[in-house]
């Protein structure tokens, strides 16, 4: 079982100033273990990463909305999530990880407490399967939820092309596909991302992880054109995310300033970054417009 370093703890605010209602859009929270156990046959033990730590994160770096995302080492009792939503009232939702046989009661049970998605994996455990994604599109779509789909490798939208073509639901693709900086932008895994995205109206994906998925390290140079081709097919269907407190990272852990300090090099224009920090979370995940 692999361990799991923990969060720095962020000092400074980032570079560019951050419009109001700017979103964190991916994020865990692990423990207090006694209240909420891991699972035995998770596939890393994390460090415990709570509520107020990442609550301080946001303070500091000026982010005022968060969606959190149920970290499989907790399986599928998304139970922190739920303390932590009510905890926050209005500042954050979530994404769960349920059981495949999980009840229309039960999922109506999440949603009043603030989820508001299904992440579905083949890698992750527990996962919803991703050869499931028409039966839970179709179960999700009265919730007004979407899905949220974890790829072991950006190939795999291949095979999920046509599943994610005909959802009645919205489709937020994680972590990019889990491209890498060296997967090619001509490769059939990235040019069926930005295929989907820009041709499906109803396609997002989430700028997140690039870290982990950057060959170079920091400032993630490797990983810019692949950011740069997504903003140039649908800047309206992009979110981003920190990932924090960065489970499973085998490099130094990342500030979180710094993450955000080299979204905002890669987006440079203030508009576009309030479209993808600000806007775009609001259609998506539906938090309330800020007044501007």
């Amino acid at each position: 079982m692999q361990a799991s370093t923990g969060p720095q703890r962020p000092t400074h605010r980032p570079d560019f100033a951050l419009p109001s209602g700017s979103t964190d859009c991916h994020a865990h929270l692990f423990g207090p273990v006694a209240r909420y156990p891991y699972t035995p046959d998770r596939l890393y033990s994390p460090v415990e990463s709570n509520a107020q730590d990442y609550i301080h994160m946001l303070d500091t770096l000026g982010l005022d909305r968060a969606v959190l995302v149920q970290g499989s080492a907790q399986g599928t009792d998304n139970q922190i999530l739920l303390d932590a939503i009510a905890q926050y009232p209005g500042r954050l939702l979530g994404i769960a990880v349920v059981r495949t046989d999980i009840s229309d009661a039960d999922l109506q049970a999440l949603h009043r407490g603030g989820i508001r998605g299904i992440r579905m994996s083949d890698t992750l455990n527990p996962a919803v399967p991703l050869s499931r994604v028409d039966e839970f599109a179709a179960r999700v779509q009265p919730l007004g939820w979407h899905l949220q789909l974890h790829l072991g490798c950006v190939e795999d939208l291949l095979a999920l092309r046509e599943s994610i073509e005909r959802s009645p639901v919205p489709i937020l693709i994680d972590h990019m596909a889990s491209a890498t900086s060296q997967d090619s932008l001509d490769g059939a895994g990235v040019r069926t991302m930005l295929e989907l995205v820009r041709q499906q109206p109803h396609v997002w994906v989430k700028i997140a992880a690039y870290y982990r998925r950057s060959e170079a390290g920091p400032p993630y140079a490797d990983m810019e054109p692949l950011v740069h081709a997504l903003l140039q097919a649908r800047p309206d269907r992009l979110v981003w995310g920190s990932n924090w407190p960065h489970p499973v990272h085998k490099r130094a852990v990342p500030d979180d300033t710094d993450l955000l300090d080299v979204f905002g090099r890669w987006v440079t224009d203030p508009a576009l970054r309030a479209q993808i920090l600000v806007d775009n979370p609001e259609r998506l995940f539906g938090f309330p417009p800020v007044a501007r």
